[in-house]
């Protein structure tokens, strides 16, 4: 049985609003069940504890280009639970939170900041990115190294599938308690300034922060102290 036809089994906090200013998102707090979030988290850590790449390397944390931060692309064949992610009913579950019609592609990713990572661009997301043709039998698309990612032109990657990124969701997981003053929040701005700071989001373990992206959905990274 694939892993998302039961997703609300594993969602524990149903009751929240799409917030409309300064762009459309959602903020839950205790979204997934307990066992369910410590499993995420056994999964984080185990690959966190594989090591922190400079240079992009396959299945490590590698330096993320243009962020003071590493990223680590989850396989879309990982099995339980992170599999729940490349499963059409969580695509669908998020598309129907927003209203959102979306294509099958998706990306999945871990994200990990050192303490003291510098602030973070702003930025909108509003943006064209490439896939390739590689589905799993659930019809997801998934991306994995396939292509440049980030590399829109056609002429560069001419058999890739061009999307325009249409959700982002942000789920905080494996942090210290979290205090005022600790830093690492996501910021959210009302311009594409670090002075129009609208409202910062706070990294509390088992929270989602989702939006739909357009022209003006701008956030960025805050610096984390502790």
């Amino acid at each position: 049985m694939e892993a998302g036809r039961n997703i609300l089994k594993v969602i524990e906090n149903k009751d929240f609003e799409v917030r409309q200013k300064p762009f459309r998102h959602i903020v839950v707090d205790n979204f997934f069940r307990k066992d369910f979030y410590e499993a995420l988290c056994k999964e984080f850590e185990k690959s966190r504890r594989a090591g922190l790449s400079e240079t992009q390397q396959m299945g490590l944390f590698s330096r993320f280009a243009g962020y003071d931060a590493y990223n680590f692309v989850i396989p879309p064949k990982s099995g339980h639970p992170l599999n729940l992610f490349y499963s059409r009913e969580w695509k669908n579950y998020i598309s129907g939170v927003f209203g959102t019609e979306t294509s099958d592609e998706v990306t999945v990713n871990f994200h990990h900041h050192k303490i003291g990572s510098k602030t973070g661009f702003v930025h909108d997301d509003f943006n064209v990115v490439s896939f390739v043709e590689d589905r799993l039998e659930n019809g997801i698309n998934p991306w994995y190294n396939q292509c440049v990612y980030t590399d829109d032109t056609w002429h560069k990657q001419p058999h890739t599938l061009k999307r325009m990124r249409a959700i982002v969701l942000l789920y905080y997981l494996f942090n210290k308690p979290w205090s005022e003053g600790d830093g690492g929040e996501t910021g959210i701005y009302s311009k594409r300034s670090l002075d129009w700071l609208a409202a910062k989001v706070p990294p509390v373990n088992n929270r989602l922060f989702a939006f739909e992206i357009n022209p003006q959905s701008f956030h960025g990274f805050l610096q984390n102290v502790k």
